[in-house]
């Protein structure tokens, strides 16, 4: 997208453009492979990586998470908290480019530890006025 904006005078400012990434709504997700599901709250799963020109993780989850990809943490922060939502109608998730941390026609692993966060009630008492609710 392209933004411009005017002064007190009315002189317009050079063009400034930047992007953003969504998920993939319409995508079919016949055939993937999800990590799963399990009792430890610590996910991990090992692929080999076609040859890509990017890639880019989505994450979503319910709570505080740690995520790498090859044991390399993919966020600025160490630990990841999307805002809390009303779960049933919208989860957040976090956009990641993580081309330079996997490796091409190779193994590659990516490990998830997720925290209690917002769905765990010693945590959070739900709240039906807040974030979510569009």
């Amino acid at each position: 997208w392209e933004v411009s904006w005017a002064d007190e005078t009315g002189a317009l400012s050079a063009p400034a453009t930047s992007s953003f990434r969504t998920g993939l709504a319409d995508a079919n997700w016949t055939g993937v492979n999800w990590i799963g599901s399990n009792t430890t709250n610590l996910y991990r799963a090992e692929f080999t990586a076609p040859t890509f020109t990017n890639a880019v993780l989505y994450l979503a989850g319910l709570g505080y998470s740690y995520t790498t990809v090859n044991g390399v943490n993919v966020s600025s922060s160490h630990l990841v908290s999307a805002p809390w939502t009303q779960n049933e109608r919208l989860v957040m998730y976090s956009t990641y480019d993580v081309t330079a941390l996997l490796k091409q026609n190779t193994a590659n692993s990516i490990g998830v530890a997720l925290g209690y966060g917002w769905r765990d009630s010693r945590t959070f008492t739900r709240r039906e006025d807040t974030a979510g609710d569009s």
